[in-house]
């Protein structure tokens, strides 16, 4: 485990970009370096059983990927000038992703965000923050968006 890298997740919701602002903040706070990881869902293992050929699904999955990436070179910039992160975009489920990359890259803490579903809701969608928060080795912050705009600057660590 080192404590100077930080895991921060991001799925390029209308949210990430607060996730991404927490993730540097913390960053200049400790001196850790931060990991950007976006999990992109693999198409062809969730409709394995579709009629449609895997070429299609490639084609779709390689243009978000390359969009993915795209973004992810957008959010690095933006939150993190001084080049303290770098960016991956794996492929796969979310939550099993991110706790393969914790540990390949022995990360000293996980952050990750929460869409808040309650009841049903979240026992038929899953959580990924709830997988994570119970399977990892590190601390894990989970963060939940709000809807007010937040001066980091503001914060007393």
């Amino acid at each position: 485990m080192d404590n100077t890298k930080i895991l921060c997740a991001i799925d390029f919701s209308n949210v990430c970009e607060q996730i991404a602002a927490y993730a540097a903040q913390q960053a200049k706070c400790s001196g850790a370096d931060v990991i950007l990881l976006y999990a992109a869902p693999s198409l062809i293992q969730q409709y394995a059983e579709a009629e449609l050929p895997h070429q299609y699904f490639q084609k779709i999955e390689e243009a978000q990927i390359n969009r993915a990436e795209q973004g992810m070179k957008e959010l690095i910039a933006k939150y993190f000038p001084d080049g303290k992160a770098v960016g991956l975009v794996r492929q796969g489920y979310a939550a099993d992703i991110i706790l393969k990359v914790a540990q390949e890259e022995k990360v000293g803490m996980i952050i990750v965000g929460t869409n808040g579903h309650r009841g049903v809701q979240a026992f038929i969608l899953g959580s990924v923050a709830d997988k994570v928060i119970k399977l990892s080795p590190v601390p894990v912050l989970s963060v939940r968006p709000c809807t007010k705009t937040i001066n980091w600057n503001t914060f007393i660590y």
